[in-house]
């Protein structure tokens, strides 16, 4: 089964479960972010952050819809 860490989130400070050290696919994987928007957040803060932080993250990484 493996480790389900508990971790506070260096953005907001938040705890949440992190699932990569365990059996488990972990949920941030879930998250589709571009090569520019992981290295900005990689240069801003030290770990995982929560999943309403990398939420707000990959919503500005998404394409615009066309209407």
């Amino acid at each position: 089964m493996g480790v389900i860490d508990i971790r506070k989130c260096p953005r907001c400070e938040v705890l949440f479960d992190c699932y990569c050290r365990s059996d488990q696919r972990c949920w941030c994987f879930n998250f589709n972010l571009d090569d520019d928007t992981l290295r900005r957040i990689s240069l801003n803060f030290s770990g995982c952050l929560c999943p309403e932080c990398l939420k707000s993250y990959a919503a500005t990484t998404e394409e615009p819809t066309r209407e």
